[in-house]
């Protein structure tokens, strides 16, 4: 009798499953991108008294009278030497330092702002480089624009920047779009997003694909998360006409107001409940109380933003580890005669254990957790 309602049971999840491939649909996630150029200053300290100093921020507190006399921490340096006449004429080169940095008020110890800096300094004048320095007083006051101010390549660029997945390392697609001494410009490129921490991502080095119109190349960037905001370093690495070298450098901002678990971490760097739900179904349910319906799964999870740990109504404890396929699961349950089970869209709610390639199927059977072994054509309660 148990084993006919068992093989009526599998045959209606058979009818079940193939519906609902028809209703799944891709994930992807747009989010806004934003650049900002470099601006020339006044308002710190000089190590060189050739050089010139710019700021690129978002904050507009990087320019208020309050952050007078305020220590600037400098960090993440890069340099690179650049020609002013391409003509290989060493005594025209100039160092081009860049470096991310944070404004502290001297006496709340608070962050007043943040963004980059850029040093431009002649090429015989190396020693600030060599000092490593890490910080400085800013000179009086805060930062001034300087009236030689002009439009970079790279002012009020906008465009999206598109998530594929939930997953720890997610494809992402870039589109920038902007103007430049009065002609419009479009650069799309491909590349991918590391999730670091949540609050650090990382971006790959992307070159910019068919249809841009220009062939720039730009290296790899690490973001720094402020609330719902990403901002980064964005740093062309090719040699294709940069007319000035203001041309190769701007930092850029993602914007993600995505929170799947309302926990404060946008999706884009959060690898607690969203990453589970990403990974269990595009189609998950809001039951409320914290609580998913997946059909991948079969189950309500109840989930746990610190751990990976998850309890599932018709499946118990199990162990969801890191995943890189939304619509491909691998799960682990401590029971000797389970362990590590796999799904995907056209198996669910199915899972092969892995050590002997059986199907089983979780529900529960008189109040308890139970499998069904496909091989053994019977059911077993699940113990741990």
């Amino acid at each position: 009798m148990i084993i006919r309602q068992s093989r009526l049971i599998i045959s209606r999840l058979l009818a079940v499953t193939v519906s609902t491939l028809f209703c799944l649909r891709a994930f992807s996630v747009e989010i806004p991108l934003e650049t900002r150029s470099f601006t020339p200053v006044e308002g710190g300290d000089s190590f060189v008294e050739e050089g010139n100093l710019y700021v690129s921020t978002f904050d507009d507190t990087a320019f208020a009278a309050s952050n007078a006399r305020d220590i600037v921490i400098i960090e993440d340096m890069s340099s690179l030497t650049f020609d002013t006449n391409d003509e290989d004429n060493d005594d025209d080169d100039t160092h081009i330092i860049a470096a991310n940095y944070s404004g502290y008020n001297t006496v709340s110890g608070e962050t007043t702002d943040a963004g980059t800096l850029v040093f431009e300094i002649p090429i015989e004048e190396s020693a600030f480089y060599a000092s490593n320095v890490r910080g400085f007083y800013r000179n009086a006051g805060p930062w001034i624009q300087r009236q030689d101010n002009q439009s970079f390549f790279f002012e009020g660029t906008s465009g999206t920047l598109s998530y594929q997945s939930l997953s720890k390392a997610r494809d992402v697609d870039i589109v920038l779009n902007g103007a430049f001494e009065g002609e419009s410009f479009t650069i799309v490129g491909e590349s991918f997003v590391n999730v670091l921490t949540t609050d650090f991502i990382s971006i790959p080095s992307w070159d910019a694909a068919e249809g841009s119109d220009y062939d720039f190349a730009f290296v790899s960037a690490t973001l720094q998360r402020r609330d719902n905001e990403y901002i980064g370093f964005l740093k062309r690495n090719d040699t294709e006409d940069p007319t000035n070298w203001e041309s190769l450098f701007a930092i850029f901002r993602l914007t993600d107001n995505n929170d799947s678990d309302g926990d404060g971490v946008p999706d884009l760097s959060d690898l607690g409940a969203d990453q589970i739900l990403g990974v269990l179904s595009t189609h998950s349910i809001d039951l409320g109380g914290n609580q998913y319906w997946s059909s991948d799964l079969n189950t309500t999870v109840s989930v746990d933003a610190k751990h990976f740990w998850v309890y599932g109504e018709n499946i118990g404890w199990f162990y969801l580890p890191d995943q890189d396929d939304p619509h491909s699961i691998r799960v682990y349950i401590a029971d000797q005669r389970l362990g590590w089970l796999t799904t995907n869209e056209e198996m669910s709610p199915y899972y092969l254990r892995e050590s002997d390639n059986v199907l089983v199927y979780f529900d529960r059977v008189d109040g308890n957790v139970s499998f069904y072994d496909s091989a053994l054509e019977a059911w077993f309660t699940v113990t741990y």
